[in-house]
């Protein structure tokens, strides 16, 4: 009989103790896989931490970390990664969750392309299961290995764009441990981006599928469906500091584009955060110091104006 592929699924986890147990159930429901489950606990100020150690006592499977203070998703990760023991790594956010049988599946899929690192397509829903119809990645790419240069084109944050930056992959422990490989603890935003294109540049083999296997809750509130100004900033520091390293020139274009595009997205969301608080002089004025973003902002307000009137009906 063949051995399972043994797999170390790792959840970052903060104020999680409404959601955490759904993100627990999913992992624990995969099959045809050797399984560990590490959360790490990034200091919250809820129950995190109980309803955690609740679960450990139930399943020997999982394993709870504490953080010794809160510095983020990216951080927290890093613990987990450092007490690795599987072949493999899965990357869970504490409030979505896996479909059966996708790490088995993401698996096979690895070694039957020799792959270090496999992505899949994510299906949308909301925190009470309802299924969001968003556009799906595989929209705009075919099932195949992805370079660099996709890579950044992908998560270019153009207009309408479904962001690949959402895709949590599965990976290589040998990789990860041969190249160093571990997240940007200055991000709170695009830290599963960046950690996509740092294996890229250590000539990582990354393989998108286009099946879908991973649930992902648009929450209210949640970090990584929220833009924040000093989150944007530490994001344009890290893809800056990528851009000036490398010498490829089509790559050095698309993180120009994505350059540009985020710089848009700051002033859009200025514009927003201004505007909300009756602030129209302060939205003017960022609007005025960088029209190209003005395409985006009446994107923002379109679908906000929607959505009003969608309660509304």
């Amino acid at each position: 009989m063949t051995a399972q592929p043994s797999v170390s699924v790792i959840i970052a986890a903060y104020n999680a103790a409404p959601f955490i147990h759904r993100a627990v159930a999913s992992a624990l429901a995969q099959t045809d896989v050797a399984l560990e489950i590490l959360v790490v606990d990034d200091a919250s100020s809820d129950d995190t931490l109980e309803v955690l150690e609740r679960l450990a006592q139930s399943d020997t499977r999982i394993k709870t970390i504490m953080a010794p203070a809160n510095k983020g998703p990216a951080a927290a990760r890093n613990l987990a990664l450092a007490q690795v023991t599987s072949d493999w790594i899965a990357v869970l956010d504490s409030d979505d969750s896996f479909q059966p049988n996708r790490l088995r599946r993401m698996i096979d899929i690895a070694k039957r392309q020799n792959a270090d690192i496999v992505l899949d397509d994510f299906q949308s829903v909301l925190e009470n299961g309802d299924v969001v119809p968003d556009a799906a990645l595989s929209s705009c790419k075919s099932a195949g290995l992805i370079s660099a240069v996709d890579w950044v084109a992908l998560n270019a944050f153009a207009r309408s764009q479904v962001s690949f930056g959402y895709a949590k992959p599965v990976m290589s422990t040998q990789f990860v441990r041969q190249k160093g490989l571990h997240y940007n603890e200055t991000l709170r935003n695009g830290e599963d981006y960046h950690l996509i294109l740092n294996a890229l540049l250590n000539a990582a083999s990354v393989y998108f599928t286009a099946q879908i296997g991973y649930n992902y809750t648009r929450r209210h509130g949640s970090v990584s469906h929220k833009a924040n100004d000093a989150h944007l900033r530490a994001l344009q520091i890290a893809d800056d500091q990528v851009a000036s390293t490398t010498d490829q020139i089509t790559l050095r274009k698309w993180m120009n584009i994505r350059r540009e595009n985020l710089r848009d997205l700051q002033t859009t969301e200025t514009f927003l955060r201004n505007l909300k608080s009756s602030r129209l002089d302060q939205s003017m004025m960022a609007l005025l110091k960088r029209p190209r973003a003005a395409g985006r902002v009446a994107l923002h307000l379109s679908e906000a104006i929607a959505k009003r009137f969608g309660r509304n009906r």
